[in-house]
C-alpha cells in the first residue's frame, strides 16, 4: 500500500474504481497505516500526490468503517498542531470527507481547535502561520465549518474583534473573521 500511495498505480484506481461502484472493500489495518504515513509526510512536506486528489476521498471508504473512524482520529490529531504543517491544503483536499463521514470525531476536533485559540492567554503572541492555519481549516470552500458550533465561531470572532494586532498577522485575523462571517448572523439580524 505505502508503493500505491507514493506512486498511484493500478491497484489504487482499481480500489477507487470499486468505491465509486459501491462496492464495500472493508479495508483494514495495512491500508490505513499506510495512509496516515502518508497524509503525514504530506502534512510535513507539502508535497501533492501526483494523481487527482479528488480521487483521494474515495480511497478513505475502502476502509472498514472502524478503520475510517481511526483514520479520522488520526488526521484530527494531526491537525491540531499547525506549526506543523506545511501541507494542510492538501491533505485536507485529499481526506475531508473521512472527517465529515465521522460526525463525531469532526465536532470533538472542531471544538478543540476551536477552544485551544480560544483560550489561549493573549491571542498578540500567536504568530501568523498559526492564524493561518486556522483561517485555512475554516474556510468556506471545506465542508469543515459547516460542522462547527455557532457559539464557538461567535466566541472565536468576539475574540478576534478584540485583538490589536496590525502587522501581517492582521490580514490572516481578518480572514478569518470573513471566513466566520459567511455562517453567523449579522449582529443587527440576532
Amino acid at each position: 500500500w505505502k508503493s500505491q500511495l507514493q506512486k498511484p498505480g493500478d491497484l489504487l484506481q482499481l480500489v477507487i474504481a470499486a468505491v465509486r461502484k459501491n462496492i464495500n472493500l472493508g479495508l483494514g489495518n495495512a491500508l490505513r497505516d499506510a495512509m496516515e504515513e502518508h497524509a503525514e509526510n504530506l502534512l510535513k512536506t507539502g508535497a501533492s500526490p501526483s494523481n487527482r486528489i479528488n480521487d483521494w476521498n474515495f480511497l478513505t471508504d475502502a476502509l472498514e468503517n472502524s478503520h475510517r473512524n481511526l483514520f479520522s482520529e488520526f488526521l484530527a490529531r494531526m491537525f491540531r498542531e499547525p506549526q506543523r504543517h506545511q501541507g494542510l491544503s492538501i491533505v485536507l483536499s485529499m481526506y475531508e470527507s473521512a472527517l465529515i463521514k465521522s460526525p463525531q470525531v469532526l465536532q470533538r476536533y472542531i471544538n478543540d481547535i476551536v477552544t485551544h485559540f480560544e483560550n489561549q492567554n493573549n491571542f498578540r503572541q500567536m504568530q501568523e502561520n498559526d492564524w493561518k492555519w486556522l483561517a485555512e481549516i475554516l474556510n468556506p470552500e471545506r465542508v469543515i465549518i459547516n460542522h462547527c458550533s455557532p457559539e464557538l465561531l461567535r466566541a472565536l470572532s468576539e475574540r478576534i474583534e478584540k485583538t490589536k494586532i496590525s502587522d501581517n498577522r492582521r490580514h490572516a485575523l481578518d480572514t478569518i473573521l470573513k471566513h466566520i462571517g459567511h455562517f453567523l448572523p449579522q449582529k443587527n439580524e440576532t
